[in-house]
């Protein structure tokens, strides 16, 4: 009895917020009431004999009345002919049903993430124009890597000079890098202060050496070119959690610490040691990305992938990751998810091969750094302070067992 009280609530509740939301808007004919009437009413037909068919027959009945408001809207000169209060009736009734089949979790979170974006109207509408042809081009471009070239992908590793390589796990890599790099050139496009850290940092989740050349030719101060290093090493660090997360848990949870301490050092580094970058010092692409990215990112990966896939000790899984940190740490964490995932190197063995992929890719950018400005030894740096951080986790590592 407690049970279907509390259900019952919940699904009053999650219509009610819906119903607050139309009503604040002003909506003339339905406000708080019938919405979280229309909730209850979907999860009562759950809980009624014969279920399935009841479910239908609401869900019938709210559809019937969803065409009679647009109708009676149609017929008011003073009403605007907006549709989202008809659609929004027969999906407060499924978050109904959604509840009375105990899936209370996921109705809210969705009932939760329709009404903000109902209370953003003004700001999607004002994004949505702001939105340019190459942003379209770039989001179809996502989609099919995404969607459409999945079903094409051998799903059986194949071999090749004696490595083995997931195309799907690669595939998986790019998506997700894919995915990242649109949503850091949104973020930074339609926030308000578009400043150079935000930039930079979700920049250099990506690609931190990519960014870092994006930068350098807008940053004349050489004061900020070493501002920007350390926080696109904090980038890098961030991205190469980010990406074990996503598709080696086991491997995240292990590398979480050692990683996440070498990240802290590098970001108190920005905070403490010259000034921070300024707004003027982002600049923002045009593109977000294009399948010349994706193609180059692809074969970057698919390298530094079989460079680590090679038979190996454990030195040379250390050597092939210093080296491949120096083009893309991120490639480098990204295969050894796979092949700590499959067995084929050690917990010990792989955060090592982690670190000095880290330590790699400090030392790169801050060589191309000091290639434009050979008198500024500080530049060096980033990479000093991967060296120091990478030697502590490893002596604690080695330590701790």
């Amino acid at each position: 009895m407690a049970e279907f009280f509390s259900s019952a609530l919940l699904a009053l509740a999650l219509g009610g917020l819906i119903g607050l939301e139309r009503e604040r808007s002003g909506h003339p004919m339905m406000g708080v009431r019938s919405f979280a009437l229309c909730g209850l009413m979907g999860f009562l037909a759950t809980v009624l004999p014969g279920s399935e068919w009841t479910i239908l027959a609401g869900f019938a009945g709210i559809l019937v009345l969803s065409a009679l408001v647009y109708h009676l809207k149609s017929e008011r000169k003073s009403v605007g002919h907006g549709i989202t209060t008809v659609i929004m009736l027969p999906l407060t009734f499924l978050f109904g049903v959604l509840v009375g089949l105990d899936l209370r979790l996921e109705a809210a979170a969705v009932a939760i993430a329709v009404t903000f974006i109902l209370l953003e109207k003004s700001y999607l509408h004002h994004a949505a124009k702001m939105v340019t042809k190459e942003e379209m081009t770039d989001l179809l471009v996502f989609a099919i890597i995404a969607f459409i070239a999945y079903p094409f992908i051998p799903k059986v590793p194949i071999s090749f000079l004696d490595t083995s390589l997931s195309l799907e796990y690669a595939w998986k890599v790019v998506t997700l890098i894919t995915a990242i790099a649109f949503g850091s050139h949104l973020l930074v496009k339609y926030t308000k202060h578009q400043g150079a850290e935000a930039a930079a940092f979700l920049g250099a989740t990506v690609s931190s050496l990519a960014t870092l050349l994006i930068f350098l030719p807008k940053v004349r101060d050489e004061r900020h070119v070493l501002s920007l290093n350390h926080l696109v090493s904090v980038g890098t660090v961030a991205g190469s959690l980010f990406v074990l997360a996503i598709m080696s848990s086991g491997l995240f949870e292990k590398a979480f610490l050692p990683l996440g301490f070498m990240g802290v050092v590098f970001l108190g580094a920005y905070l403490t040691f010259g000034p921070r970058l300024r707004n003027e010092d982002a600049p923002l692409q045009q593109r977000v990305f294009s399948l010349g990215f994706i193609a180059k990112f692809t074969l970057v990966f698919l390298a530094v992938g079989m460079l680590i896939n090679l038979p190996h000790t454990p030195q040379t899984l250390w050597i092939s990751a210093f080296l491949g940190g120096l083009l893309s740490s991120t490639s480098v964490i990204a295969s050894l998810g796979y092949l700590f995932t499959a067995g084929q190197v050690s917990t010990s063995g792989a955060l090592t091969a982690a670190v000095l992929s880290v330590i790699g890719s400090s030392l790169s950018k801050s060589a191309v750094s000091f290639s434009r400005h050979p008198r500024h030894w500080d530049l060096w740096s980033p990479a000093v302070l991967s060296l120091v951080s990478g030697a502590i986790v490893l002596v604690a590592q080695s330590l701790l067992g």
